[in-house]
């Protein structure tokens, strides 16, 4: 293998590594963060096994893109015009923009001041990411899933920001292509890197070997939310409620004592929630410090705790699980 190729299967490697699920963002003015973070932006929590369709179109709706397409027809080799469709009110949206950039610029727009808050698109899966972790959905087969990344700096813009600083000190290896409004960095004949730019920020980054093309998108600056909708925490109390716990068959001791355990949950620290498939509900809670598990005994270093349709069917805490069944 070829010095060109082992650069080649290096970068395609620290890419596999950040392009996990992806998501897409808006190329709008105001860079104020949105809070309702939920993309049906319903305020309640939709039927994730039939979602509903997109709302009519609010003049102020922050919009937020999706179905992105990249159309370098156009009068100028500078520019090119972004397409798509804004998932929040399911207007159609258009912009041309810039696609040439300085040696500055180039820096800048690499940098991890300037991926701080976006959306990644990587084929049907979108990714958010901001400083303090990420927000990654999809829909397949018309169910809407989706999962949260809190207080977790590994899933955060910051790390996966560490992925351009490479490239940012790249401009001289990389020749502007007029046809793909894309800078190319040809390793050999069949590998190659392509970067494009919009307005200054990064829009898509292309790997190309005779393998594959892949191809993830970069949108939604400033705009794209991670928080965790105001819905979840209400679901989260109804299930732990110490009445819907007797009703799983555990006696009114075992049920005050997990009500307890679970009310002291800390939402301050690292913490996941994924909505699932058929109603599904899971809530992953990180340790830092092993706590000692006052429902079995012994020390923990994490609490998992999983539900449908508002009902809790297991927890585990550590190494000891316990699931829960309710009677018809």
């Amino acid at each position: 293998v070829t010095m060109k190729k082992r650069l080649f299967f290096i970068i395609c490697a620290v890419m596999c590594l950040f392009l996990v699920l992806c998501s897409c963002s808006c190329e709008s003015e105001d860079t104020t963060e949105t809070t309702n973070s939920h993309v049906h932006g319903t305020g309640d929590r939709p039927d994730n096994q039939n979602p509903s369709e997109p709302p009519k179109l609010d003049i102020d709706c922050k919009h937020y893109w999706h179905n992105v397409t990249f159309d370098t027809n156009t009068d100028s080799t500078g520019s090119a015009i972004i397409k798509g469709v804004c998932y929040l009110c399911g207007e159609s949206l258009s912009k041309e923009v810039v696609t040439r950039i300085n040696h500055e610029e180039w820096a800048v727009a690499l940098s991890s001041e300037s991926l701080n808050n976006f959306t990644v698109i990587n084929g049907v899966n979108y990714t958010n990411y901001s400083e303090n972790g990420s927000m990654s959905w999809r829909v397949v087969n018309d169910i809407h899933t989706e999962e949260y990344f809190v207080n977790n700096p590994e899933k955060s813009s910051i790390e996966y920001a560490k992925n351009f600083l490479g490239y940012a000190g790249m401009h001289q290896l990389f020749t502007y292509e007029e046809s793909s409004r894309a800078y190319v960095y040809e390793i050999d004949s069949d590998h190659s890197v392509k970067i494009a730019f919009a307005d200054n920020k990064l829009f898509s980054l292309t790997t190309v070997s005779p393998e594959n093309e892949t191809t993830t998108m970069y949108v939604n600056y400033g705009t794209a939310s991670t928080q965790i909708p105001d819905y979840f925490f209400e679901s989260y109390n109804k299930i732990i409620d110490t009445e819907s716990l007797k009703n799983a068959s555990v006696s009114q001791s075992d049920a005050e004592k997990i009500n307890a355990f679970l009310k002291g949950m800390s939402f301050e620290s690292k913490y996941e929630v994924a909505y699932t498939e058929n109603g599904g509900l899971s809530v992953y809670f990180y340790i830092e410090n092993g706590e000692n598990d006052p429902i079995f005994g012994g020390e923990y270093t994490f609490v998992s705790v999983v539900a449908s349709d508002d009902k809790i069917t297991s927890l585990t805490v550590g190494a000891n699980s316990i699931e829960f069944s309710y009677a018809q």
